[in-house]
């Protein structure tokens, strides 16, 4: 999310300036994303898949399924509380046009909320005891 706001910056800067930016600047950030989503997703099912009980893994990789929608909604809810930002004929964050928003503001909000959420899971992290597996020879 901060390459997007640095990115998103960038682009502001050159559309104001009477620039064009070429669609390719993107391919860095969707990238990174794609990435941290499939590394993410793989590392949930392989720690549910080893951490939770044998009757339980099918239900906790649901689960695990489940926080990925939830995130999903977060999301449309981050952006209806953005939304306020059009209030009193300003053209907000993200107006139709996005040349006259502030599209980067967004996207530093979504990586505080992301940065708040790393220190969650460190909090959560810290006192989480590993489930010893035995392996039969």
């Amino acid at each position: 999310m901060a390459l997007a706001a640095s990115l998103e910056r960038k682009r502001l800067e050159s559309v104001h300036s009477g620039k064009s930016m070429s669609i390719t600047w993107k391919l860095p950030q969707y990238i990174v994303l794609a990435a941290s989503e499939v590394f993410n997703i793989i590392g949930h099912l392989e720690f549910f898949y080893n951490q939770t009980p044998d009757t339980m893994r099918s239900m906790c990789i649901a689960l695990s399924f489940l926080t990925i929608s939830l995130g999903s909604y977060l999301s449309t809810l981050i952006v209806a509380i953005v939304s306020v930002t059009t209030r009193g004929g300003q053209t907000g964050w993200i107006p139709d046009d996005l040349n006259n928003g502030h599209l980067d503001y967004f996207f530093w909000t979504l990586a505080s909320v992301t940065a708040l959420n790393f220190v969650a899971y460190l909090a959560c992290a810290k006192s989480y005891r590993v489930k010893k597996v035995l392996v039969e020879d």
